[in-house]
């Protein structure tokens, strides 16, 4: 149990314990994805608690990735602003500021993207059963390109670390299970091949932002 309490450091941050809040979906955003006081509040509150580091709920990285209407969105630079209030917020209260940055993929409905939901393959969510529309090439590229922009957006909005989620069953999570990838490309097949979107990701954020700069993958 002690160790919980003892600090450590991981690339340039220090922890001052081992506890962390992992990021939690609030919907506290607004309809378009803006930060608001309640959010503002809501984290400032996890930071004072004592974790060592607060990781801000996952925020779409493409409007075609959002998940629910209240979900913070980090697409555009106009989001910087707001994105870096909250950061300031968390590390006045002495936490490590991080943020994850997400895309849904099928897991989504077209009622909150206003399009069918995109993914590696013509196989729609089970729980959603909305049509899909399987990725191109083209369009895995670009969404890769849009993961780093995110990177980038949070590094300047004054974040400590950036986490991809690639779990829960959303769009990276989508290409490394063979369940929803059947694709017969170099995206598809092996396991090398179902994670090698997830692999150019990590290696694209770390082109923007560099090496050091302290990057998570869940």
């Amino acid at each position: 149990m002690q160790m919980l309490f003892t600090p450590f450091k991981a690339k340039n941050l220090i922890f001052k314990n081992r506890l962390v809040m992992p990021a939690l979906a609030s919907f506290l955003f607004d309809d378009d994805g803006n930060i608001t006081d309640a959010i503002l509040e809501h984290y400032r509150r996890r930071a004072a608690s004592g974790v060592s580091m607060v990781i801000v709920e996952a925020c779409a990285v493409s409007p075609e990735g959002i998940v629910s209407r209240h979900q913070g969105r980090i697409f555009d630079d106009r989001f910087i602003e707001g994105f870096s209030r909250l950061a300031k917020v968390i590390k006045e209260e002495g936490a490590i500021a991080g943020i994850q940055i997400h895309h849904a993929g099928r897991q989504t409905s077209p009622r909150v993207i206003k399009q069918d939901p995109v993914a590696p393959s013509p196989l729609p969510c089970p729980t959603i059963r909305s049509n899909v529309q399987p990725l191109t090439k083209e369009q895995i590229r670009e969404i890769v390109k849009k993961f780093a922009d995110a990177a980038e957006r949070a590094v300047k909005a004054g974040f400590d670390l950036v986490e991809v989620h690639g779990a829960h069953g959303y769009l990276i999570n989508q290409f490394l299970s063979k369940f929803s990838n059947i694709r017969q490309d170099e995206y598809g097949g092996s396991i090398e091949g179902r994670a090698r979107f997830a692999k150019e990701i990590i290696e694209e954020i770390r082109s923007r932002i560099g090496d050091e700069f302290p990057l998570s993958f869940k």
